[in-house]
């Protein structure tokens, strides 16, 4: 099953949605702290050229004290934007458990006996945890990364235009190429999250009934079944992390070349005579904040990965139907009813039935045991 763009979208209005202040302020902190990351690699550029070109030493205390001032204060705000992000990603995460736990309880007989407790703990609790992070701080880390990366390209285009055009093809290529990429684990990722929720499965119902098996001497024949279990995660396991592999090696190849392309154009421009050695290190410093997001992006990704396997399994919970539901209701007089069956039968499936044509009446106040 692909997950479509509306189906992430009206889950995070809808679990999101009651906490817009919160997420409000973590979207302020972390564009806060994303406009002191583009202002650093301003002043190590005038310390450097300043001190290159032999100016006065209170101009260069200056600089030092305000560069570690802003990058005290960009830590302190990364450590508020985590603090919210947890704290975002948790209410909305349990909110989703409350959700699909009371839909599982509802759901008829035939489902819970084809559904072990082990893997509806896995299922309720592991996958809804998967998505904590997309919850948290996916799309606030997303938008303002692409600002940060806007914000370096602008910069770079300030100082020349060939840096600026040189990675903006580099940026450009690498967000068409991630962004083609991001279903591409998700298959691999589901199969992982089955195959965690039949092995806790299996150990649940195992240690339910442990009286039995120490009784009937059957703990070897447990234990095959484990390894055999155990096995099944290993590969699918090794096949997620080998797909995640995969997509990140090929991400990383993009990087190289763009710290290639960057370091030769900043030393040619160099030898000419056209810019300082601080302009070639802030270009250099930011190429490497240019990286950054394209790697926060990356492994945001990633996660979105796991989300979206989490999002499948949840989804295919919440598509099943309760089959037996309520009626209208009556009004009942006040005082003892009588109380009459006509031909009931009762069962927990239709090839399971235990009462068959039961038919009783009670006369008010009266009482039955059965």
């Amino acid at each position: 099953m692909k997950i479509t763009l509306s189906q992430y979208r009206e889950l995070l209005g809808r679990y999101l949605g009651p906490q817009a202040p919160r997420v409000a302020l973590l979207a302020v902190t972390l564009l806060a702290n994303i406009g002191l990351q583009l202002l650093n690699p301003q002043i190590l550029r005038g310390f450097i050229d300043t001190a290159l070109g032999g100016g006065p030493m209170e101009a260069l205390t200056w600089a030092g004290v305000l560069f570690i001032s802003i990058a005290l204060a960009g830590q302190a705000l990364t450590v508020v934007a985590t603090y919210l992000g947890e704290n975002v990603g948790w209410n909305a995460t349990n909110r989703l458990r409350v959700d699909l736990a009371l839909h599982c309880l509802k759901l008829d007989m035939p489902f819970h006996k084809t559904h072990t407790p082990g893997e509806m703990i896995e299922r309720v609790d592991g996958d809804v945890s998967a998505m904590s992070n997309f919850f948290s701080v996916f799309v606030i880390k997303v938008l303002g990364n692409m600002l940060l990366m806007l914000g370096v390209l602008l910069l770079l285009f300030r100082e020349d235009w060939r840096f600026g055009l040189t990675l903006s093809v580099f940026a450009v290529g690498a967000v068409l190429v991630m962004s083609r990429l991001s279903n591409f684990a998700v298959p691999s990722m589901q199969a992982d999250r089955e195959a965690h929720a039949a092995m806790f499965g299996f150990i649940e119902e195992r240690l339910s009934g442990l009286h039995d098996i120490r009784a009937n001497g059957a703990g070897g024949h447990v234990m095959h079944g484990l390894y055999g279990v155990m096995r099944e995660v290993y590969r699918k396991v090794r096949k997620a992390w080998l797909v995640e592999g995969i997509m990140w090696s090929f991400i990383l190849g993009i990087f190289t070349l763009g710290d290639i392309a960057a370091l030769g154009v900043g030393a040619l421009l160099f030898q000419n005579g056209v810019i300082t050695l601080g302009t070639v290190f802030l270009v250099f410093q930011y190429t490497v904040m240019l990286r950054r997001p394209l790697e926060e992006i990356t492994e945001q990704l990633k996660e979105l990965q796991k989300a979206g396997a989490g999002l499948v399994r949840v989804r295919e919970l919440f598509a099943l139907p309760v089959e037996i539901t309520g009626g209208p209701g009556a009004n009942f007089p006040a005082g003892p009813l009588s109380v009459q069956f006509e031909e009931v039968s009762f069962g927990y499936g239709e090839d399971d039935m235990v009462v068959h044509d039961l038919s009783v009446h009670l006369q008010p106040g009266k009482a039955l045991g059965l």
